[in-house]
């Protein structure tokens, strides 16, 4: 209740103005999707609310989201949009909306972000520079992939009818000897990565 007091002529007049403020409430909270491919998609956030005067925030977990190259928001801060997402943008995400009496907080959103393969490794063990014909030697790759990577064998740039994580080369002779590689693939994606490593068998 706002007041104010209006001299005139030595009487005085006092006039009130009622200010009414709701209590914010989040209508909705809604995203364009939640399956996205990383540096491929972009996602809209979208939040309404009841109330007013609103002021709308939004979160990352508990991290305050703000305004940056890849990241917009716009509609007074109801709209919230990640452009060329990564697999770091996953959530949980919640909108906030209030006023000077109150605030209220929308349910979450969790992205489904596929990513990779990157940060491929391919080891040997036993790790040496050379190996005595009749070694067994084991080959082994990983990576960082959402969904998991398939995992592919070639020797020489021939493929081999092999696929896993682990190659084994048993009883291993002369003729092993060249360039093992590697090659992971994501399905979802749509990438592929690929490592290779020699092996000198004598």
């Amino acid at each position: 209740m706002l007041s104010k007091t209006i001299s005139s002529g030595g009487r005085s007049t006092k006039s009130c103005t009622e200010v009414k403020v709701e209590t914010p409430k989040v209508k909705y909270h809604s995203s364009n999707k939640t399956d996205l491919v990383e540096f491929n998609d972009s996602v809209l956030f979208t939040c309404s609310a009841y109330g007013t005067p609103l002021a709308f925030s939004w979160y990352k977990g508990s991290s305050v989201v703000t305004a940056g190259v890849n990241v917009q928001l716009s509609n007074d801060g109801s709209v919230l949009t990640i452009s060329n997402v990564t697999r770091y943008d996953m959530g949980p995400f919640t909108c906030v909306v209030a006023n000077n009496i109150s605030n209220g907080t929308s349910r979450s959103i969790y992205l489904n972000i596929s990513y990779g393969p990157s940060n491929l490794t391919m080891t040997v063990l036993p790790e040496k520079m050379g190996y005595i014909s009749g070694s067994n030697i084991t080959l082994s790759c990983s990576a960082d992939s959402s969904p998991p990577a398939l995992f592919y064998w070639s020797y020489n740039d021939i493929s081999l009818n092999k696929t896993g994580q682990t190659l084994q080369l048993l009883n291993a002779s002369q003729n092993k000897t060249g360039t093992y590689a590697c090659t992971a693939h994501n399905t979802v994606t749509l990438r592929y990565a690929t490592a290779t490593k020699p092996t000198h068998t004598f």
